[in-house]
């Protein structure tokens, strides 16, 4: 991912992420896949061996996130096309548990900060409610960043809808894109350390991110929310999920405004 001001970066892994489940020591191709709206484009960086790693940064693609700000990374045993229709659908790992290949994140001249990325594409119908309790006060700028990255390759505008979870009134609304990533301040909106805004799109699915970035560039913070269904300890964990965003959709009179 690519915003201003920082540098992104991606540290891919060729090795399991346990001991547990089967080990196959393959070597694979790497390619850089980026939507330009009718198609993905691939570009073959490297072959990555069992037992390696490899550190990417976005400085070092320049002409490519000159023309977007979101590019994956996709191992295979097998050659890709210079064009794609849709990503590849196949499953590389033979391990997934826990889900941990690779790291990715910002940097300035100063620090840096990641996140666990692996990510499987997300369905092209979708919603997205997340609660957001990651503001931060004092002498710092408050970000949400929404990731999108789907096998359609369309560049569509979708409608992201903030509220006060407390008072369910509607404070905001905003463009979001699919397989793009979309950047959103928030310190205009003068939320209180009480305030928990809920941002919700109706009609795209994505993963969420809140961004600190301190006034001296020297600290940077970045944590995403996880979808109401992971907190599900048993039971239908999409049906309970469905149930929760539907109960707030009807609350906040969603539908009315998509």
């Amino acid at each position: 991912m690519k915003i201003p001001n920082l540098s992104g970066w991606v540290n891919l892994v060729n090795f399991p992420p346990n001991q547990w489940e089967y080990r196959k020591k393959s070597s694979y191709f790497l390619y850089l896949l980026y939507s330009v709206g009718d198609r993905w484009e691939t570009i073959y960086l490297d072959k990555i061996k069992f037992g390696d790693n490899l550190l990417l940064n976005t400085d070092d693609f320049k002409d490519i996130f000159s023309r977007t700000n979101l590019a994956l990374i996709y191992p295979t045993r097998h050659h890709l096309e210079s064009q794609l229709s849709e990503l590849p659908s196949i499953n590389t790992w033979s391990t997934e548990l826990p889900a941990w290949r690779a790291s990715s994140g910002f940097k300035n001249t100063c620090t840096q900060v990641s996140y666990q990325s692996d990510l499987h594409p997300l369905p092209s119908k979708g919603s997205l409610l997340t609660f957001h309790p990651f503001i931060q006060f004092g002498e710092l700028s408050n970000y949400l960043l929404v990731l999108n990255a789907q096998v359609n390759p369309k560049i569509e505008n979708h409608n992201l809808y903030i509220f006060n979870s407390k008072t369910k009134v509607l404070i905001d609304e905003v463009k979001i894109q699919s397989n793009r990533v979309s950047l959103i301040g928030l310190d205009k909106y003068k939320f209180k350390q009480t305030d928990l805004p809920v941002f919700i799109c109706p009609t795209m699915a994505a993963v969420p991110f809140g961004l600190g970035i301190s006034s001296d560039t020297k600290g940077l913070s970045l944590e995403h929310t996880h979808p109401p269904g992971s907190f599900v300890v048993r039971g239908d964990r999409n049906k309970i999920q469905k149930q929760i965003k539907s109960e707030w959709f009807k609350a906040l009179k969603v539908e009315t405004l998509s």
